[in-house]
């Protein structure tokens, strides 16, 4: 039975259920069936997502029955299920008030289509405003991975029919939706990134240490190891491997900067990943920071920040290099002055202290 066919009996049983309600003309304003929300859209894979979406009557006057035929594309969205909003008195946010007469309740998902026919029935009052003739919810099936383009659903009308009460048919617009899903990237297997590097000071004194801190991450499927090398200008700080990285996590590895023999100068700080097979080289450098090598200003005995000036900094200093050797992230050679053997014990500590006092007059 099609539509045209349904709507003629849909209009008899108006005509013949409707005796003894009074003649009511349509207001000017148009009604309107329409989709909502009138968009759905997915940038992330959706598959096995589910989302619901209303059909609904906005604005109509005196509406007594309905005929509305409904489709999508069944290989892209999956029916789940639907709810008919019919009668008033059951749904408030609904539509027609009862007694009502079910004509038509029919989906057929391999085709994706839902075929809904209702009229209410004397004594019945006509319906008047806006409310919801069901709602329908869907699994999304497929999501389009590149090269496929985006997939667009249209949530869209066969055919829709409208009836007042007095059996004649109500004028109205329709507004369909549109459901987007948006083409997906390729999942990289081997991808390993520097995506942060840090110095722990800004400035250091020649022949002192400087930690520098690398953030290695895999944006990759595959648990990858690599090779991670750090720089100081174009001159390779050192190398570090990570090892076993799972897809999708980080890591931080630290560096030692020992500036023995490093000219005073600034110097850009740089990390590299090296992976064996590695399908996006574009993240593979990261370039933060400029680190000043610098002399100190004056030997002064006890000037361990090389400022030029005796002080308690020079003390949190000293404490600072406490057991310290060349080499080490904590090393200060200003330190080392009783005598100087290469190590910071306590009593280089306390040798600065005593430069302190000396220095307080």
């Amino acid at each position: 039975m099609d539509s045209k066919v349904l709507s003629i009996i849909l209009l008899l049983t108006i005509s013949l259920v409707i005796k003894g309600n009074a003649p009511v003309t349509n207001a000017l304003s148009e009604a309107l069936i329409k989709v909502e929300p009138e968009l759905v859209e997915y940038v992330v894979n959706a598959t096995g997502q589910e989302f619901t979406v209303s059909v609904r009557i906005v604005d109509v006057v005196n509406l007594y029955g309905l005929d509305i035929q409904f489709r999508w594309d069944p290989t892209i969205l999956e029916y789940v299920s639907h709810v008919v909003k019919i009668p008033v008195e059951t749904y408030p946010d609904g539509v027609l008030y009862s007694p009502i007469l079910p004509v038509k309740n029919a989906v057929n998902a391999t085709a994706g289509t839902y075929w809904i026919a209702y009229a209410s029935m004397y004594p019945a009052p006509a319906f008047s405003g806006t409310g919801t003739v069901f709602t329908m919810t869907f699994r999304v099936k497929y999501h389009p991975v590149q090269p496929d383009l985006d997939a667009l659903v249209k949530l869209e009308f066969i055919s829709t029919d409208l009836s007042d009460n007095v059996a004649t048919p109500i004028s109205h617009n329709v507004e369909t939706g549109t459901v987007i899903l948006r083409s997906l990237e390729v999942p990289i297997a081997k991808d390993a990134a520097i995506t942060n590097v840090v110095p722990a000071k800004l400035v250091v004194f020649q022949n002192s240490s400087v930690v520098i801190d690398v953030t290695a991450e895999n944006f990759g499927t595959d648990t990858v190891s690599f090779d991670v090398k750090a720089y100081y200008g174009d001159t390779e700080i050192g190398t570090i491997v990570v090892l076993d990285l799972s897809g999708g996590s980080s890591k931080v590895i630290s560096f030692t900067w020992n500036t023995m023999g490093v000219p005073e100068g600034n110097y850009t700080i740089s990390a590299e990943a090296f992976l064996v097979g590695d399908q996006n080289a574009t993240n593979n450098r990261f370039v933060n920071g400029v680190v000043w090598v610098k002399m100190p200003t004056r030997i002064i005995p006890g000037d361990v920040t090389g400022d030029g000036v005796i002080d308690f900094n020079d003390i949190v200093a000293a404490c600072v290099a406490y057991l310290s050797r060349p080499g080490d992230p904590h090393w200060n050679y200003l330190a080392d002055l009783a005598p100087p053997e290469g190590y910071i014990d306590i009593l280089d500590v306390v040798t600065v202290v005593w430069y302190w006092f000396l220095s307080l007059g």
